[in-house]
């Protein structure tokens, strides 16, 4: 998709080399002789110059360089010979005909632009004749910070409807950018993600830059302030270096801090920046200084820029989220650029497709970025919304269970005052021949055990008993001259059992003895605790010689149920067994 953007784009910028080389033929040569020059013996030099593309350039280390244009013409008219961007202390241009007879002159260092600067550029009216073979010398020198300056013979009406078609793409790229960056501030408004910032910085730093080179900056500080320029585009390349691998880093990564080898070189890049500003503003201009300073801040940007697109890919085989379209756009940013500066610049004769080109550049980065930042953007949104989902999921299940918890706490309790409150009243009802002071203890115990089970506690069970007296105890309640009781425990573990097993039987034989007295009319109740050591089980057995009663429709009562849920609870197996004759009861397969 991208890639087809690009090719729309490119159809409706001014790529078309507009140029009338069948009638003009031009040569351009660097000289790279030692001996120092001036304008006549630069005419008589023939063996030292070398052949470049039509770009001036200077290392600012103060020193002259000479540019030759040879021109060769079938065509006569006047015509302009335009550079695009001249920053440049001194630019002499000397126009040398077929005789050294006579030559023109023409001041272009930035100081004298006036009435020719247009555009960043200059423009000077030259003359050519039929038939004519013409050199035009340039004499260059600079301080400061390397500065170059492509350039090329145009007709006025070439020049004109170059000029203007790129003026109207200049003012598409402005409008484009100026979109997505209102897009970027209203969502990262939205948002509050701090990745938006970066890209935000990212785009004005990229936008600026550009500005600074051919836009509306430089028309509008002048070629004069080639300083100032200089200065304000060093730090749009800086911020647009860093804010560049920090939006791409932390997008991914969703990390507050740099790995330690990033934030080391991010570091170096700052201190490479602040030692080539003070080179800049303190005005210490040399050969080492210069190289020194700008060789190593480009190094560090490379390796910064190197060690964010490792990171990526270290991110793609981790098959983070956005890792694989970061690395795609990451990769297509750096083929477009290096297609810009070692290709498409060296195929390419215009200066206006040249600043065309920059353009596009920007905005491809900035296209590409937005469309990562959406992609996060919904991302992000997706997990908080799939969060909440699962949020909400996790409430409504914690409620169930709060319910649930409920429930079964209800049931639990109703459980324990039929058991035991149930069971006590129901002995004090039932026997004729307690004394007063039994049925007081009776009673005591009772509003003691309610107690405790408001408490949600049997501390008796723990503490203040061992279970085979528990049972005693139980069972001596039971025992009367109209039921004679009696319990057996087989084997010396039993006061070893845990106490939520405990519970369970003391219910579970509370509610025996007490349906025993009031409903089976029995006058022999045998209990029986049996240990396997070897299996390490638990037998209960029941039996008492009563009138028995139908299991079937006992099944369906609240005493029945509540002994099943016990067992269930216990991990046994229950079997019951009722007839005139009496009933039997066994509980097998405890699990100590």
């Amino acid at each position: 998709m991208l890639v087809v953007i690009f090719h729309m784009l490119l159809l409706i910028t001014p790529t078309k080399e507009q140029s009338f080389k069948h009638d003009v033929k031009t040569d351009f040569y660097k000289y790279e002789g030692n001996v120092k020059l001036n304008i006549h013996s630069a005419v008589l030099e023939q063996e030292h110059w070398k052949s470049i593309s039509n770009t001036i350039y200077h290392d600012g280390f103060n020193e002259v360089e000479w540019y030759k244009l040879s021109v060769t013409s079938e065509w006569e008219g006047e015509c302009l010979l335009y550079l695009d961007n001249v920053l440049f202390d001194k630019l002499i241009v000397y126009e040398v005909s077929n005789q050294f007879s006579e030559y023109n002159f023409y001041d272009l260092s930035r100081y004298n632009q006036l009435d020719n600067f247009e555009n960043g550029g200059l423009k000077q009216l030259i003359f050519l004749a039929k038939g004519e073979k013409k050199n035009i010398f340039f004499k260059v020198r600079s301080k400061g910070f390397p500065t170059y300056t492509r350039l090329e013979l145009l007709t006025g009406n070439m020049y004109s409807k170059l000029h203007n078609d790129t003026h109207l793409f200049q003012i598409f790229a402005r409008i484009i950018i100026f979109c997505f960056l209102v897009f970027a501030v209203l969502i990262g408004v939205i948002t509050r993600f701090n990745v938006f910032r970066y890209y935000i910085l990212n785009t004005l730093s990229s936008f600026f830059l550009v500005e600074a080179e051919y836009g509306f900056i430089v028309q509008l500080v002048g070629n004069q302030n080639e300083s100032y320029i200089r200065l304000f585009q060093l730090c749009c390349m800086h911020i647009f270096i860093l804010s560049y691998v920090l939006f791409y880093y932390k997008g991914i990564n969703n990390r507050k801090t740099l790995h330690k080898n990033l934030s080391g070189l991010t570091n170096t890049a700052h201190t490479f920046f602040l030692a080539s500003m003070f080179v800049f503003i303190s005005g210490i201009f040399t050969q080492y200084t210069n190289r020194f300073f700008l060789v190593f801040l480009g190094l560090s940007y490379i390796i910064v820029l190197c060690l964010n697109l490792y990171f990526n890919y270290s991110a793609y085989l981790k098959k983070k989220d956005i890792a694989g379209i970061s690395l795609l756009i990451n990769c297509i940013n750096l083929i477009l650029l290096v297609g810009q500066m070692f290709v498409l610049k060296e195929y390419s004769t215009s200066t206006f497709t040249q600043q065309t080109n920059i353009y596009l550049l920007v905005i491809t980065n900035t296209a590409c970025c937005f469309l990562l930042l959406l992609y996060y953007t919904i991302n992000i949104h997706n997990k908080r919304s799939q969060l909440e989902v699962e949020e909400h999921q996790l409430l409504q299940k914690y409620s169930n269970e709060v319910i649930l918890g409920q429930e079964k706490e209800r049931i639990r309790i109703g459980r324990e005052l039929h058991d035991f409150v149930g069971g006590n009243l129901s002995l004090v009802n039932k026997t004729q021949n307690l004394k007063v002071d039994a049925i007081k203890n009776i009673l005591i115990n009772t509003a003691r055990n309610v107690e405790e089970l408001k408490l949600g506690l049997l501390e008796e069970f723990d503490n203040k008993v061992s279970n085979k007296t528990l049972f005693l105890n139980l069972v001596e309640k039971f025992h009367s001259d109209k039921m004679n009781c009696f319990i057996q425990f087989d084997g010396d573990e039993f006061d070893l059992v845990s106490k939520e097993m405990i519970n369970h039987l003391y219910r579970i034989t509370q509610e025996l003895m007490n349906n025993a007295l009031k409903h089976s009319e029995s006058t022999l109740t045998i209990l029986a605790f049996v240990i396997d050591t070897k299996k390490n089980t638990l037998y209960f057995h029941y039996n008492d010689n009563g009138k028995g009663f139908k299991v079937s429709k006992s099944l369906k009562g609240m005493g029945i149920k509540n002994i099943q849920y016990r067992v269930k609870e216990m991990g046994g197996n229950l079997s019951i067994n009722s007839n005139n004759g009496g009933t039997t009861i066994v509980i097998s397969d405890l699990l100590l």
